[in-house]
C-alpha cells in the first residue's frame, strides 16, 4: 500500500508465500475485508483509496452491518475507480475480470 501496509486479507498467486512485511500487487489477487461497527466507516473510505493505490485488481468488502457486498475494481492512483454495488447478501455477486465468476453470498 501507499503507506506500506499490506491487506489484511489476500488471495496470493501460486504457492503460499513466506512472511513478509509486504506483499506486492502482483503477488496478490483481490483483497478480502469484513467490516465491523468500529471500522465500518473505515472500509468504506480509507480501505478502498489504500487499496487501489496499492493496485490491488479488485477490494470486495462485506457491510456487516448494511448486509451488502460492493465490489471495486479498477485501481488508481487515487483508488478505484469502479464501484458495482451495493448488492445485498443473498443472491450471487459477479465480479468483474480479471476474476470474472459469481460469489455466492448466500451463506453471508
Amino acid at each position: 500500500m501507499a503507506d506500506g501496509r499490506s491487506p489484511h486479507q489476500a488471495f496470493t498467486v501460486g504457492a503460499p508465500i513466506p512472511y513478509l512485511r509486504a506483499l506486492l500487487p502482483d503477488q496478490t489477487l483481490p483483497v478480502a475485508e469484513v467490516g465491523s461497527p468500529s471500522n465500518a466507516e473505515t472500509g468504506r473510505t480509507v480501505e478502498r483509496r489504500r487499496y487501489g493505490q496499492y493496485g490491488a485488481p479488485l477490494y470486495p468488502p462485506a457491510d456487516r452491518q448494511a448486509r451488502t457486498r460492493t465490489p471495486f475494481s479498477g485501481p488508481t492512483r487515487l483508488g478505484h475507480a469502479v464501484e458495482d454495488g451495493p448488492h445485498p447478501f443473498g443472491p450471487p455477486v459477479r465480479l468483474p475480470e480479471p476474476f470474472d465468476l459469481e460469489l455466492d453470498t448466500s451463506r453471508l
